[in-house]
């Protein structure tokens, strides 16, 4: 049984945004921003998951995300062979993540938007003692440790898939008070970016939490609408 589900909308149009969702969504919370998106000229394909593709099963975590990457991956494949012309993908949250894993490994992609994001998943999740506990102590209760746990995810942890963004475009949108994944290692992710000469934009947002601060910057469409089309 798959463990993501997609939406369509507008295929009429040439150019293409891969939506991927955050943690816990689902496809009705981004019906909107797909339809924005839609309206505007773009060929939006939504992914959602069920929350199982995230976990302290750590091998399944790796599995999951790199089923939904080859799955984009091979969508995109096949919608250039169909004649789609321009290829983009925007991300939150988890989806910033799987965005990286799929911009980094298709030359195809033109434009990223990273919607909440830090520099690596296991430092994140380490700091989850107050966020979600039982995640954290599931790790520990597997003898899990910081090192440990990043070699097991060195596949999906953002640091390691942006070796090749120079020809892209990329939006970052931080939040300084993100709980859930800290505006250091947001900021960590983006002086690498700086270090390699990249193409980015950054936004942060001074007051709101990590669930408010991705769905305020999905509903300010109008910035990554601009930052799409120029």
């Amino acid at each position: 049984m798959k463990k993501y589900q997609i939406s369509e909308t507008g295929k009429h149009n040439k150019k293409v945004v891969f939506l991927l969702e955050g943690w816990h969504s689902k496809l009705w919370m981004y019906w909107l921003f797909s339809r924005i998106l839609s309206l505007r000229g773009y060929y939006c394909i939504t992914y959602a998951y069920d929350s199982e593709i995230f976990s302290p099963d750590t091998q399944k975590t790796v599995k999951y995300l790199n089923i939904i990457q080859n799955d984009i991956l091979l969508r995109l494949k096949t919608l250039k062979n169909e004649g789609y012309v321009e290829f983009n993908i925007l991300g939150t949250s988890l989806g910033s993540m799987l965005a990286l894993m799929v911009a980094d490994k298709s030359p195809d992609i033109s434009k990223v938007i990273l919607n909440t994001i830090g520099i690596d998943i296991s430092e994140t999740v380490w700091g989850w003692n107050k966020i979600y506990p039982g995640f954290k102590e599931e790790l520990i209760r597997q003898n899990f440790t910081p090192d440990k746990l990043k070699k097991v995810w060195k596949s999906i942890t953002p640091v390691n898939n942006i070796s090749n963004l120079k020809n892209k475009k990329i939006l970052v949108y931080l939040s300084k008070k993100d709980e859930v994944i800290p505006y250091d290692l947001g900021m960590s992710l983006v002086e690498e970016f700086k270090k390699r000469n990249y193409k980015y934009s950054l936004k942060v947002n001074n007051y709101l939490k990590h669930f408010y601060a991705g769905f305020y910057n999905l509903m300010n469409a109008k910035y990554y609408l601009k930052f799409l089309a120029d």
